[in-house]
Protein backbone atom coordinates (compact mmCIF):
# COMPACT_ATOMS: atom_id res chain seq x y z
CA UNK A 1 0.00 0.00 0.00
CA UNK A 2 1.47 3.35 -0.72
CA UNK A 3 1.60 6.07 1.04
CA UNK A 4 -1.13 8.01 -0.83
CA UNK A 5 -3.65 4.86 -0.50
CA UNK A 6 -2.81 5.16 3.68
CA UNK A 7 -3.30 9.04 3.76
CA UNK A 8 -6.58 8.61 1.63
CA UNK A 9 -7.66 6.17 4.72
CA UNK A 10 -6.44 8.49 7.08
CA UNK A 11 -9.03 11.69 7.49
CA UNK A 12 -11.88 9.22 8.39
CA UNK A 13 -12.91 9.74 11.60
CA UNK A 14 -13.69 6.43 13.87
CA UNK A 15 -16.70 5.95 13.22
CA UNK A 16 -16.62 6.02 9.65
CA UNK A 17 -13.76 4.15 9.16
CA UNK A 18 -14.87 0.61 7.95
CA UNK A 19 -13.57 -2.66 9.55
CA UNK A 20 -11.37 -3.91 6.64
CA UNK A 21 -9.94 -0.52 6.68
CA UNK A 22 -8.54 -0.83 9.91
CA UNK A 23 -7.13 -3.76 8.98
CA UNK A 24 -5.47 -2.48 6.19
CA UNK A 25 -4.08 0.70 8.00
CA UNK A 26 -2.92 -1.86 10.86
CA UNK A 27 -1.31 -4.11 8.30
CA UNK A 28 0.33 -1.68 7.02
CA UNK A 29 1.81 0.49 10.14
CA UNK A 30 1.95 -2.54 12.62
CA UNK A 31 0.15 -2.00 15.69
CA UNK A 32 2.17 0.42 17.51
CA UNK A 33 2.78 2.36 14.36
CA UNK A 34 -1.27 2.34 13.59
CA UNK A 35 -1.66 3.37 16.82
CA UNK A 36 1.08 6.68 16.67
CA UNK A 37 -0.38 7.76 13.13
CA UNK A 38 -4.12 7.42 14.29
CA UNK A 39 -3.72 9.53 17.70
CA UNK A 40 -1.60 11.72 15.20
CA UNK A 41 -4.64 12.33 13.33
CA UNK A 42 -7.27 12.78 15.69
CA UNK A 43 -4.83 15.12 17.32
CA UNK A 44 -4.51 17.24 14.33
CA UNK A 45 -8.71 17.12 14.19
CA UNK A 46 -8.60 19.35 17.37
CA UNK A 47 -6.47 22.41 15.15
CA UNK A 48 -10.07 23.56 13.36
CA UNK A 49 -11.47 24.18 17.45
CA UNK A 50 -8.32 27.08 17.50
CA UNK A 51 -9.47 30.35 17.86
CA UNK A 52 -6.83 32.51 18.68
CA UNK A 53 -3.93 32.38 16.14
CA UNK A 54 -1.02 32.34 18.68
CA UNK A 55 -2.39 29.21 20.65
CA UNK A 56 -3.19 27.33 17.01
CA UNK A 57 0.48 28.09 16.01
CA UNK A 58 1.88 26.41 19.45
CA UNK A 59 -0.42 23.57 18.71
CA UNK A 60 0.34 23.73 14.85
CA UNK A 61 4.16 23.37 15.94
CA UNK A 62 4.07 20.59 18.70
CA UNK A 63 2.19 18.50 16.39
CA UNK A 64 4.56 18.89 13.26
CA UNK A 65 7.43 18.07 15.94
CA UNK A 66 4.80 14.76 16.82
CA UNK A 67 4.43 13.94 13.32
CA UNK A 68 7.97 14.08 12.38
CA UNK A 69 9.21 12.24 15.40
CA UNK A 70 6.92 8.96 14.44
CA UNK A 71 9.08 8.69 11.61
CA UNK A 72 5.87 7.59 10.01
CA UNK A 73 6.19 8.33 6.05
CA UNK A 74 3.04 9.51 5.33
CA UNK A 75 2.61 11.66 8.25
CA UNK A 76 6.02 13.57 7.36
CA UNK A 77 4.40 13.37 4.32
CA UNK A 78 1.20 15.32 5.41
CA UNK A 79 3.55 17.30 7.99
CA UNK A 80 5.52 18.81 4.97
CA UNK A 81 2.59 20.31 4.12
CA UNK A 82 1.09 21.77 7.07
CA UNK A 83 5.15 23.09 6.73
CA UNK A 84 4.67 24.63 3.57
CA UNK A 85 0.91 25.72 3.94
CA UNK A 86 0.89 26.80 7.66
CA UNK A 87 -0.05 30.58 6.85
CA UNK A 88 -3.20 29.59 4.47
CA UNK A 89 -4.61 27.16 7.73
CA UNK A 90 -4.28 30.19 9.82
CA UNK A 91 -6.06 32.17 7.22
CA UNK A 92 -8.76 29.54 7.46
CA UNK A 93 -8.74 29.66 11.44
CA UNK A 94 -8.88 33.80 11.33
CA UNK A 95 -11.23 34.78 8.85
CA UNK A 96 -12.88 31.37 8.97
CA UNK A 97 -13.26 30.93 4.72
CA UNK A 98 -11.28 29.56 2.11
CA UNK A 99 -10.13 30.54 -1.03
CA UNK A 100 -12.07 28.13 -2.62
CA UNK A 101 -15.08 30.02 -4.07
CA UNK A 102 -12.60 32.16 -6.09
CA UNK A 103 -11.04 29.27 -7.62
CA UNK A 104 -14.00 27.53 -8.17
CA UNK A 105 -15.54 30.98 -10.08
CA UNK A 106 -11.62 30.97 -11.68
CA UNK A 107 -12.46 27.09 -12.96
CA UNK A 108 -15.75 28.47 -14.34
CA UNK A 109 -14.17 31.69 -16.15
CA UNK A 110 -11.26 28.97 -17.72
CA UNK A 111 -14.59 26.70 -18.72
CA UNK A 112 -16.48 29.74 -20.79
CA UNK A 113 -13.17 30.99 -22.79
CA UNK A 114 -12.29 26.83 -23.60
CA UNK A 115 -16.06 26.56 -24.56
CA UNK A 116 -15.93 29.37 -26.68
CA UNK A 117 -12.68 29.21 -28.87
CA UNK A 118 -11.83 32.77 -28.08
CA UNK A 119 -14.86 35.40 -28.22
CA UNK A 120 -14.53 37.68 -30.70
CA UNK A 121 -16.67 40.12 -29.19
CA UNK A 122 -15.33 41.05 -25.39
CA UNK A 123 -19.05 42.16 -23.68
CA UNK A 124 -20.39 38.58 -25.27
CA UNK A 125 -17.84 37.05 -23.25
CA UNK A 126 -18.11 39.21 -20.23
CA UNK A 127 -22.19 38.53 -20.43
CA UNK A 128 -21.54 34.58 -20.40
CA UNK A 129 -19.12 35.27 -17.20
CA UNK A 130 -22.12 37.11 -15.65
CA UNK A 131 -24.40 34.24 -16.61
CA UNK A 132 -22.32 32.01 -14.82
CA UNK A 133 -21.74 34.15 -11.77
CA UNK A 134 -24.96 34.09 -10.89
CA UNK A 135 -25.51 30.23 -11.72
CA UNK A 136 -22.63 29.93 -9.19
CA UNK A 137 -24.23 32.37 -6.46
CA UNK A 138 -27.04 30.84 -6.52
CA UNK A 139 -25.67 26.93 -6.04
CA UNK A 140 -23.85 28.56 -2.87
CA UNK A 141 -26.64 29.69 -1.27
Amino acid sequence: MTAKEVSSILPFSDDTLRRWDKEILEEQFGNENFNSAYLLKEAFRDFWTYRYLGSARKFLSWWLSMALESELRPMITFGQGVCRDWRELLNVLRYGATNAAMERFNGTVARVIARGFGYKDERYLFLKLRQQSKNLSASLR
